[in-house]
């Protein structure tokens, strides 16, 4: 990802984990439809349910200059001040399909710069739906361990400097009775530990997560290596079914597939670095209905 030079961003200071966002037009408790059957996009293969391969165009404009007029101008001034001016691959890849509402199943290694290709996706979506505290979570992302999930933190912290929702962490080894405070005031964006928010699901009364409308498994392999298969699963069958859906890994193996089947309810699209091409598929993914 080419970087110009960085501008000195603000510092955090004591700035709270949990940040407070105007309020703005989603009703409390409102259930949401999934986004993705309204602004998914189909290949006409995809249409009558067959295996299609979208060639990826290697001369698209892979500049974040060419997303403007697609997020917000909240986004793009956290991108501006964050010195990024190119997107990687998987980003010209995924964001634009990302943004249409598509489930995603990504396949890269680590630094390829994926967390920002499902963040920036991420944050669009509740700032579109005007997301406020009292709506609870919209987005969730799941990531495996402490480390990697306070790196995720980071990044979703610095693209959302602009906007009004709020955003916060929880993780194994973290003040729980603070956490589910700050849960209960509404934290609209969330990155969790599989543990930690399968504890939080079951056992605080005030989490509102019934409007999720975007759920991002990252580094799933990695989930897997640490233990939390069994997590995952109980994780799944808690969250609301309709909702758009990413998953990363940096292999594809049997038990990832096996998580992709159980967390992708509808047509994903493949987006793999190493191929140079997006497939999308619909084989096996209407499972965990």
């Amino acid at each position: 990802m080419k970087k110009k030079k960085k501008n000195k961003l603000p510092q955090q200071g004591n700035k709270a984990i949990v940040q407070s966002g105007q309020e703005n037009g989603v009703k409390q408790g409102q259930e949401r439809e999934g986004e993705s059957e309204e602004t998914g996009y189909e290949s006409e293969e995809g249409k009558e349910g067959v295996d299609s391969t979208l060639g990826f165009d290697t001369t698209v404009n892979k500049s974040f200059e060419s997303l403007r007029g697609q997020v917000s101008e909240e986004t793009m001034k956290a991108i501006e001040g964050m010195g990024f001016t190119e997107m990687t691959e998987i980003q010209a890849k995924a964001i634009p399909k990302l943004l249409e509402g598509r489930d995603l199943r990504g396949t890269a290694k680590t630094g390829a710069g994926k967390t920002l290709a499902f963040v920036i996706p991420a944050v669009e979506l509740i700032h579109k739906l005007k997301f406020k505290p009292r709506n609870g979570t919209g987005v969730i992302v799941i990531s495996p361990t402490r480390e990697l999930s306070m790196q995720t933190f980071g990044v979703l912290r610095e693209v959302m400097q602009e906007h009004t929702q709020t955003y916060g962490l929880i993780m194994g080894g973290a003040d729980r009775k603070s956490e589910a405070a700050k849960l209960a005031k509404g934290v609209n964006a969330l990155v969790a530990t599989p543990g930690r928010l399968l504890d939080h699901l079951q056992n605080s009364p005030n989490f509102l997560f019934k409007n999720l409308v975007c759920l991002v498994i990252d580094e799933a392999d990695r989930i897997f290596d640490v233990g939390f298969e069994e997590e995952m699963k109980q994780i799944l069958r808690i969250l609301p079914k309709r909702r758009q859906t990413l998953l990363f890994s940096a292999t594809k193996d049997n038990k990832t597939n096996e998580l992709a089947r159980l967390a992708l309810k509808t047509e994903p699209m493949e987006v793999d670095v190493d191929s140079d091409k997006i497939s999308a598929t619909v084989e096996g993914l209407e499972q965990g209905e």
